[in-house]
């Protein structure tokens, strides 16, 4: 966890695929091993906490997944793709199962999930520079 750790922003689920999503940035590999494995057992939830989460997990997708174009694979058109289709999807599927109550967040995580990855973007370029001029003297 010496270059790469947790995003704060994460609210509930797609921490480890950011984690992941980082490191391979860097140059890191993951490896399968068959041995290892980790259960998530969520005590029982109402529903009105079932949503919470759901609406929680939606907007951490959305955000790792802009991260995940925009800053680690460096992908613009990819980003742009999913920052305009994403957001269809999720609507499409809200209407096809009487989500309604998602409808609105449709379009606020998605610019949840750009504003943040930008703030993000600019905090590490800043430390970049931050960390060429320490070592350059």
């Amino acid at each position: 966890f010496r270059d790469v750790s947790f995003d704060e922003h994460i609210g509930y689920g797609y921490e480890d695929m950011d984690l992941c999503s980082h490191l391979m940035s860097l140059g890191f590999s993951i490896k399968y091993d068959a041995l290892l494995m980790n259960l998530h057992m969520p005590p029982p939830q109402s529903k009105r906490v079932q949503r919470e989460r759901l609406k929680l997990a939606d907007r951490a997708r959305f955000y790792t997944s802009v991260k995940r174009y925009l800053l680690w694979e460096k992908n613009i058109a990819k980003c742009a793709a999913y920052i305009l289709l994403a957001p269809l999807h999720r609507v499409a599927h809200a209407v096809k199962v009487g989500n309604w109550w998602d409808l609105p967040c449709c379009v606020s995580d998605m610019w949840f999930a750009l504003a943040t990855t930008l703030r993000e973007r600019s905090r590490l370029a800043v430390g970049l520079r931050f960390r060429a001029r320490v070592l350059n003297g």
